[in-house]
């Protein structure tokens, strides 16, 4: 028969086990944040495009619906440039090619959308976008950042904090309120030259993938009504240029630009979150 010693051991190992259950337990029932949900995403649409960044969501136990995208709306002034000084770049050898993301209907770019249930009256909305396929011409897509992110009703929906925004191949992206809209939630994404001296021509704008997630409250007396994900390739002619301001609403973004910049191709998708609230 077990002493006294010997039983207070056991019982305070079984109080610390269960304390240590009860702390898991709490943690495991505690709702993710949106940098942990938006990270995962990303990393799952990296590995695996669409399909990745929907199991990459149900690993959170939501059930989520998720859809990619290629309906692209492409600038066709700005095509037949990049296409006139593609040729012209073939003759001129004391010229310097830049590049630019190719008209995305000829390459495997795509728009990834994706939306989950939050708890309560709350959804998460993912957007993420890769980028394949270069032009070769005398002006680039870095000199003025990319848009990424969310047209919404305001009158229906309130984002809830900050959105999480990632990209890959040494580019960065970042959250901006600057001269965005009431009806809208963007981030803006700097494409990087990464042609160093000698470097391979195709080397310069590799692959890559961007993406945006985040939170929605529905508003009192609110509709669910549709959520655009969207993003905006631009292509500019001058260090200056930039974004000057950013709108939503249905349809997804509309992005003003500086002068000497312009949008190369744009993409929307809707998601309709009434079955995940």
């Amino acid at each position: 028969m077990p002493n006294r010693r010997t039983f207070l051991l056991t019982a305070g190992s079984l109080a610390t086990v269960g304390a240590t259950g009860a702390v898991t337990a709490q943690r495991q029932s505690q709702k993710p944040t949106t940098d942990v949900v938006g990270e995962a995403f990303h990393q799952g649409l990296v590995r695996n495009g669409s399909e990745g960044a929907t199991r990459a969501l149900e690993g959170f136990r939501l059930e989520p619906s998720v859809e990619a995208t290629r309906d692209f709306q492409v600038n066709e002034d700005v095509q037949a440039d990049v296409e006139a000084e593609t040729n012209d770049t073939a003759t001129e050898q004391d010229v310097e090619p830049e590049y630019t993301y190719n008209d995305p209907e000829n390459s495997d770019s795509e728009l990834v959308v994706g939306v989950s249930d939050a708890g309560g009256d709350e959804v998460w909305v993912a957007v993420g976008m890769t980028l394949e396929g270069l032009n070769r011409t005398i002006r680039n897509s870095w000199w003025c950042d990319d848009a990424i992110g969310i047209g919404y009703i305001n009158g229906d929906w309130a984002p809830v904090g900050e959105p999480s925004v990632s990209a890959t191949e040494r580019h960065s992206a970042k959250f901006t309120s600057d001269d965005v809209a009431q009806d809208a939630l963007a981030g803006t994404v700097d494409i990087v030259n990464h042609n160093d001296f000698g470097a391979a021509a195709g080397d310069s704008l590799p692959s890559a993938s961007a993406s945006l997630t985040a939170k929605f409250r529905l508003r009192d007396g609110g509709e669910p009504s549709t959520i655009w994900g969207s993003y905006t390739h631009t292509f500019a002619g001058s260090p200056t240029s930039s974004i000057q301001g950013i709108s939503g609403g249905a349809g997804g973004l509309s992005v003003n630009l500086s002068l000497g910049a312009a949008n190369a191709w744009s993409i929307a998708h809707p998601t309709d979150p009434e079955d995940k609230l």
